[in-house]
């Protein structure tokens, strides 16, 4: 086991699971921090001042419809779970704590007083520049797409739509207060094929991410970590609505 010691800051999710059962086979594992999911009103709230009503309220249809996908796409998760020897079980044998937010003054001051080389995000908030000036470890992210091309949400899903399979992928990089805009350390393809879809794509992502995680973190922790900067155009993507995921479907056979 490497001397490294890490903290996890995520929310509670068996993705969650996953990569925390990966890291502590090569890592010591000093703390779990589960941050509480933003109301489903706030959440709504931010997205219709970004985007506008119309496209929320496509949004809202497909996440209604989603509801079923995602049940039909179970058994695939599971494949891709066996296939790479994924442990989904839950968390234990680690202290853990619970925040509200990763960004209120409880949650920076309780990272200040813990003893870690390193803080591994997974499906957080995006964290202020206070949290982030914090703490003075650096912060890495896995993120389900090729940054900066696929900044944001669903970025596989994204890149299949755009018919760019070269960047349909993940990225592990470092964290800034921006969105996915971290100093990239390690990025890979993942290849999908018939039975996959916007809801198995993040498993097949998580697998193909965490020996890159693995990698990124013993470089750093060895002082050889080097970051680039990929030379892709900078955009930030969304949730599909409803007309955008059945013309995809349709049109290009992108689930």
């Amino acid at each position: 086991m490497h001397s490294c010691k890490i903290v996890l800051l995520m929310r509670e999710s068996e993705s969650g699971n996953i990569l925390y059962n990966y890291l502590k086979r090569y890592f010591e594992i000093e703390a779990v921090v589960f941050e509480k999911p933003p109301c489903a009103r706030e959440i709504l709230s931010r997205r219709i001042k970004r985007l506008g009503m119309a496209r929320v309220t496509g949004q809202i249809l497909f996440s209604l419809f989603a509801i079923v996908l995602k049940r039909l796409s179970r058994d695939r998760v599971e494949e891709i779970i066996t296939e790479y020897s994924l442990e989904p079980s839950d968390i234990d044998g680690v202290n853990i704590y619970r925040v509200e937010s990763a960004n209120d003054m409880k949650s920076i001051e309780l990272f200040g007083s813990i003893d870690a080389d390193m803080v591994i995000i997974h499906g957080s908030r995006i964290l202020s520049k206070e949290f982030i000036d914090a703490v003075k470890s650096p912060i890495l992210n896995i993120h389900a797409g090729i940054t900066p091309a696929y900044r944001g949400v669903h970025g596989a899903y994204w890149a299949l739509a755009n018919e760019d399979p070269d960047n349909c992928g993940v990225s592990v990089h470092l964290v800034d207060s921006g969105i996915d805009t971290g100093a990239v350390l390690y990025q890979s393809v993942i290849v999908p094929d018939k039975r996959d879809n916007l809801f198995t794509y993040p498993t097949l992502q998580l697998a193909v991410a965490l020996p890159l995680l693995k990698r990124a973190i013993r470089d750093i922790c060895e002082g050889r970590a080097k970051s680039f900067s990929p030379l892709l155009p900078s955009k930030l993507w969304y949730h599909p609505t409803i007309i955008e995921y059945l013309m995809n479907f349709f049109l290009k056979g992108v689930k």
